[in-house]
């Protein structure tokens, strides 16, 4: 990507004089969307540019196109443009710059009115009905791209549109499904020819959550829906548009809005116009003339405590004051702060307790006052200072505060929630203990706890939240009844809860854009915070996003709450990754120190996890010894996800821990063990650059007798992609990979699933070998097998590759979803090889964004099991790293990314074999020219 200052230059100096371009206002996957003055009306516009790093010919022909379906679409309901072209190398269009409010930003604050509903569907289907006239289908109508604006509905972002008749344009893949999963048809998400019924379908769903608040559930029929909170007139309306079959539905959109509004007379009020808007981007980015101000997360303080001078007592209340911040530390929903203190963004405590010491017959007594913002006061029962009993004590005063804080009315904040919590006096304890065990990580305590609270009063939707936080955290499936009721009841949720039950869901990066939102409007809400790094940390690479840039956001929720332990975990797990000792040890040492207790089960593994990635990541003394120790724990034994823990040890940059732990396991009795053990193996010498080792732990794994067809394509797989994704120094060839997808593949051989998956491998490796017609049989395959399907792209982008359009190979594998992985290998090949082809039409720029892929944390739970995709995706980050500090890149690039890359590939191929030895001290040498700090 183009750093920021010298690409708005760049666009500067290519749109000038014509149009003086301001700032940046919005960016996403695709386009950047720039303010700009049109000097000759003395009027402000948008300009949205396409992306330079991914300008290809097929990019930039889709680009236009937008722009030029969008120009003729002359209608007041539909975003405006006014001018396209291209300029320097800068494909733009130049668009209104619209003053108004995102719907899906709208809803978030809860469902429309019958009225607004009424008039939100007859705008659009006005907008619809000019768009089918045309002969075009927009294919992605969803609340991100509907504007309110000027008292009207505008339709925009047709980034995606095509023509309902002429399929010929070649910048799609047949039978690719695109839009946005959660606003499609059945027949869209089947990958079936979008049609008018598709959008009319999707208006449909918009229709419905405006009206509810809660979106339609997928795949359900009309006679199955739960209609509460729609009209009557609604209701018949969306009863034709919702069935499943498109014949069903309604003939046209003006036959659609007939039904709706026979008189056409409702129209959104002017009043929902409250911030400039640009749309077009896939989603929508609110840029307002006026920010609105930041909401300050809840603060409690606490002190002084007047002593008269007494320092015998003064003592006692020393003491004291401390052990009530650390109790009602770390708590989601308030910060803690000293007394006199306030918060980040100086807003005023919302409680105050305070407190005076009085001499009774001899005897030292608190007289705890609580105090709201407004300086209400309310005095509290005494408390007596008892040497020695001051723990029991500041649980007292604990208790105090937070019993005010929920139940009080001294306390009354809008963005505490309130609402959300059980109304039985049982259910709210059992509620308050969950929430410290969850503040400090233990996780399976608080899971219990929250659920016993919602048995006792299902009426704790925090306690639903939490648990749905806290399934993940366990690796747990949620239940679809409990994600329900969240989404059923999210009005009852304070706005910043509402912004966060959006964000679970929404895919990147309308989530991130969300979770980035939340941030902004609510400065000291920590958990927005913590969710946005935690976001980053696991996904944020797959997007070309690294992984450190999470650290900022994790380090500014543990400032705003330094009791949440789950914040220190992750700072801990980047520093590891990062090689930074110092500053690992410091947070280890926090979040030990929070987390406290008897730890159990997820928390105990947790724990370990960190201590064990540590010492293996900084090669500690004692760490064989410390490993082995670890490893004959019964308590860790008898976990479920035990397998896990060698293979979690390249998530540290510690492969030599994935081989010694998996050494030690692999001679275990139990079966999972044996497999698990040799699979971290075979990763963990892969990354370290020694194939070698990796075929031989395979032939020993084979000879154990724990191998099922489906755990020999796993080994073949990775013994294929080290051919195929690294020719030059992989060695072994492509023969023995291929007679043994060959034996997989004879009748009743294998399962069908595997059979399927051989064959894509199969397919690929004939590809890259220069025998692409042999990869028909397997296309047509996986054609028939809709859970294959999605191999099917990848084999056609190879295809393309090989026969030297690149261009087309780049648009065939952008269809590849990194969510859904029919194989665990394919989001490997897919990164890797883009990257080169990239590299191979010099967009240096683009092919980094594909490298930095194998960073993620993209897990699907503890891998214990079934090779997961993260895991291959971590085998093969050497060689993405060797990659991203290569000779393709300026000798003059002294990066802190391309010096991290050339100090990682000399770590970790330094005793690789010969040929990566080699690779080793080109970067060693590479790095000391270039002054990079820590190579030797």
């Amino acid at each position: 990507m183009f750093p920021q200052a010298s690409l708005l230059e760049r666009v500067r100096a290519a749109l000038a004089p014509g149009y003086l371009v301001e700032r940046e206002l919005a960016s996403g996957g695709m386009g950047i969307v720039y303010l700009a003055r049109d000097p000759h009306l003395d009027r402000r516009v948008a300009i949205k540019i396409l992306r330079p790093e991914i300008a290809t010919a097929v990019m930039a022909e889709r680009f236009l196109r937008e722009a030029r379906t969008l120009a003729k679409l002359s209608h007041p309901n539909i975003v405006p443009i006014h001018q396209a072209g291209e300029a320097d190398g800068i494909f733009y269009y130049v668009m209104d710059f619209l003053e108004g409010q995102p719907l899906d930003q709208r809803l978030a604050e809860g469902p429309l009115e019958p009225t607004m509903v009424a008039a939100l569907g007859n705008d659009l289907l006005a907008a619809l009905e000019a768009v089918h006239r045309r002969g075009l289908v927009h294919r992605d109508i969803k609340p991100a791209n509907i504007i309110l604006v000027g008292g009207r509905a505008v339709l925009g972002d047709f980034g995606i549109a095509r023509s309902l008749v002429d399929t010929s344009t070649g910048l799609t893949v047949p039978g690719q499904i695109i839009g946005t999963p959660e606003y499609m048809a059945p027949e869209q998400l089947a990958g079936e020819p979008a049609t008018a019924q598709t959008d009319l379908y999707a208006l449909g769903l918009v229709l419905f959550e405006a009206s509810t608040g809660r979106r339609w559930s997928a795949l359900t029929t009309p006679e199955k829906a739960d209609w509460r909170g729609v009209t009557t007139p609604m209701e018949r309306a969306l009863r034709r548009a919702l069935p499943l079959g498109s014949a069903e539905r309604w003939a046209s959109a003006r036959e659609f809005r007939n039904a709706l509004d026979p008189a056409g007379r409702w129209r959104l009020p002017a009043a929902v116009a409250v911030g400039a808007v640009v749309v077009g981007l896939g989603w929508y980015a609110a840029v307002r003339r006026r920010e609105p101000a930041p909401i300050n997360a809840s603060v409690v303080a606490v002190g002084p405590f007047e002593t008269q001078g007494n320092q015998a007592w003064r003592a006692l209340v020393d003491s004291l004051t401390p052990g009530v911040v650390e109790r009602l530390a770390g708590h989601p929903d308030f910060r803690v702060v000293p007394g006199g203190a306030t918060s980040s963004s100086g807003s005023v405590p919302v409680l105050t307790l305070r407190g005076r010491v009085e001499d009774r017959n001899g005897a030292p007594w608190l007289v705890p006052s609580l105090v709201n913002a407004s300086g209400l006061d309310r005095p509290s029962p005494a408390v007596r200072l008892i040497p020695g009993a001051w723990q029991a004590q500041a649980d007292s005063l604990r208790d105090l505060v937070e019993d005010e804080l929920w139940t009080g009315a001294l306390a009354k904040d809008r963005y505490l929630p309130r609402d959300a919590l059980p109304g039985s006096r049982t259910s709210r304890i059992l509620w308050q203990q969950a929430e410290r065990l969850y503040a400090r990580s233990r996780w399976s305590e608080a899971d219990a706890i929250y659920r016993e609270a919602v048995r006792d009063d299902s009426t704790c939707l925090l306690c639903d939240l939490r648990i749905v936080d806290v399934d993940r955290w366990l690796s747990l499936g949620h239940e679809p009844s409990r994600i329900d009721r969240l989404r059923r009841n999210r009005a009852t949720f304070p706005p910043q809860y509402q912004l966060v039950l959006t964000a679970n869901d929404i895919p990147w990066p309308e989530r991130r854009d969300t979770l980035e939102a939340i941030t902004k409007r609510f400065p000291d809400f920590f958990i927005g915070w913590y969710l946005l790094g935690d976001e980053i940390f696991h996904r944020g690479p797959l997007y070309g996003r690294a992984q450190r840039q999470g650290l900022q956001e994790l380090e500014k929720a543990v400032q705003l709450n330094p009791g949440f332990s789950p914040g220190w975990n992750h700072i801990a797990w980047l520093n590891i990754v990062e090689g930074d000792s110092a500053a690992a040890r410091a947070a280890i040492e926090k979040f030990g120190l929070l987390s406290g207790g008897v730890r159990t089960g997820i928390e105990m593994a947790e724990a370990q996890l960190l201590q064990l990635g540590f010492a293996w990541r900084f090669d500690r003394p004692g760490i064989e010894t410390q490993t082995a120790a670890a490893l004959k724990d019964p308590s860790l034994r008898s976990l479920p996800d035990f397998a896990a823990g060698p293979r979690m040890m390249p998530t540290f940059g510690a492969p030599r821990g994935a081989i010694e732990l998996g050494r030690m396991i692999e001679g275990d009795a139990r079966s999972d063990l044996q497999w698990s053990g040799g699979l971290a193996q075979v990763l963990g010498y892969l990354e370290l650059g020694r194939p070698d080792s990796v075929r031989a732990i395979a032939t020993r794994l084979r000879g154990r007798g724990v191998i099922t067809p489906e755990n020999e394509l796993f080994l073949t797989e990775i013994e294929g992609a080290m051919v195929l994704l690294d020719p030059d120094s992989a060695g072994g060839g492509w023969g023995p990979v291929d007679q043994r997808l060959s034996d997989l593949l004879a009748p009743g051989a294998a399962p069908l699933d595997v059979q399927l998956r051989a064959h894509w491998v199969a397919a690929l490796g004939a590809i890259q070998q220069g025998r692409p017609a042999s990869a028909a049989a397997a296309r047509a395959a996986l054609g028939r097998a809709p859970p294959y399907r999605g191999l099917a792209p990848m084999l056609e982008a190879a295809t393309a590759a090989a026969g030297g359009d690149l261009a087309r190979a780049l648009a065939l594998s952008a269809a590849i979803s990194d969510a859904f992985l029919p194989d665990p290998i394919l989001r490997t090949a897919a990164h890797l090889l883009r990257a080169s082809w990239y590299d191979r039409l010099g967009n240096r720029l683009a092919a980094r964004r594909e490298l930095i892929w194998y960073a993620n944390q993209d897990l699907n739970g503890f891998p214990s099991g079934p090779l997961q995709a993260a895991e291959v995706d971590w085998a093969f980050g050497t060689l993405a790293q060797w990659r991203l500090a290569g000779t393709p890149r300026q000798e003059s690039d002294r990066s802190a990314e391309r010096c991290a890359a050339l100090l990682n590939v000399d770590r970790l191929w330094r005793a690789g074999e010969p040929r990566f030895q080699l690779r080793a001290d080109s970067a060693r040498v590479l790095g000391r020219s270039l002054g990079c700090k820590g190579i030797r």
